[in-house]
């Protein structure tokens, strides 16, 4: 008895594995969904350049010129898509803030 796993197709091909018996019977394999052994901690949430955009208070323009000088990292899902982790404007803002402050001390 054995049994292979196919992938999905598409964007959700990882949650949409499935198993596939070569052999009659049933299997006494566990296929376990690979996205069930993630922990929600662990999966790093995306951020639009409109949410982004909202969270800074600023324009969309605005968030792609912090992305095109190298300010904020962002990931480019593709041509004309790019998305923010929530870790990388946290930091950013940190920075932000940081620089702020430098700036308003007395000296």
């Amino acid at each position: 008895r054995g049994c292979k796993v196919l992938p999905g197709k598409g964007f959700r091909a990882a949650r949409t594995a499935r198993p596939m018996h070569l052999v009659g019977g049933s299997c006494t394999q566990s296929h376990a969904d690979p996205m069930q052994s993630l922990p929600v901690s662990s999966t790093p949430k995306l951020l639009t350049v409109k949410q982004v955009a909202a969270v800074l208070g600023v324009s969309t323009a605005t968030v792609y010129k912090l992305c095109e000088t190298g300010s904020l990292r962002h990931l480019r899902v593709s041509d004309h898509t790019i998305r923010v982790l929530e870790a990388d404007l946290a930091a950013f803002v940190a920075r932000s803030v940081a620089r702020g402050s430098e700036k308003h001390s007395p000296r």
